[in-house]
């Protein structure tokens, strides 16, 4: 079963593109992660400073609903402003 930790982060800092090395540092080191299969980021269409991230998983997670991954990207944005961290589960029908 595949499931999907969705990060969502709101900008608050004057400067929204000093965030883009941090992030691709962030999804690199997504790939050394067993679990997390792929790492999409996404931006909100017509609002420069609200910001996505999907880590794709395959592996389900322990007692826990969050991968370590997701759990360490959203401590490290939380600086940058407002953090959202959902986990959703695939639902096969």
């Amino acid at each position: 079963m595949q499931w999907v930790e969705v990060i969502q982060l709101r900008i608050t800092k004057p400067d929204p593109e000093q965030i883009i090395p941090i992030l691709q540092q962030l999804a690199e080191d997504a790939s050394e992660e067993d679990s997390c299969q792929e790492v999409h980021m996404y931006r909100r269409a017509h609002v420069n400073t609200d910001l996505s991230i999907l880590l794709w998983h395959d592996i389900l997670p322990g007692a826990k609903s969050e991968s370590s991954l997701g759990l360490r990207i959203s401590a490290a944005l939380k600086e940058f402003g407002m953090v959202n961290h959902n986990t959703w589960f695939e639902i096969d029908f």
